[in-house]
């Protein structure tokens, strides 16, 4: 039998357009891989007990604020720290260009590769990045934008 690093026992699980349901969750490489009835608890290296608790699905923030007034790779680290604390599993990072974030004007394929590292490990979350189109230039920017980054 499988055994996973973790297993969520008897949690009354939220699943969207299902309801709620008691059910164990195992969790092997950081990753949900079994929604069940029951798992066993000796398949479980650790063991947290839900019992009367909910297991809710993470939940996205499409409008969140990183590096306008602190170094990115900082803001980062502790805005999507405490994200997580609240179950926020995903940020979507608004961005443009001008003042505050980067401090850069011009296209984006000049400036988003270099947001793209600043950001690389330094997020606890999952993340994007949703921008704002400034100018004109930006605006032929587009196609580039959605096929490359």
């Amino acid at each position: 039998m499988q055994k996973f690093d973790l297993v969520i026992k008897n949690g009354n699980v939220v699943i969207p357009k299902a309801g709620i349901k008691r059910l164990d969750i195992g969790v092997l490489n950081k990753k949900i891989s079994t929604i069940s009835e029951n798992i066993p608890e000796q398949d479980a290296f650790n063991l947290i007990d839900a019992t009367d608790r909910f297991v809710f699905p993470g939940a996205i923030d499409s409008h969140f604020h990183i590096g306008i007034y602190r170094p990115l790779s900082d803001d980062a680290e502790s805005e999507s720290t405490s994200a997580a604390s609240g179950g926020i599993t995903t940020i979507l990072s608004y961005f443009r260009t001008e003042t505050n974030y980067l401090n850069k004007t011009g296209l984006y394929k000049d400036i988003f590769p270099e947001l793209l590292e600043k950001s690389k490990n330094s997020f606890l979350t999952d993340y994007s990045y949703h921008i704002v189109i400034m100018d004109n230039d930006q605006i032929n920017e587009i196609e580039w934008l959605v096929r490359e980054c």
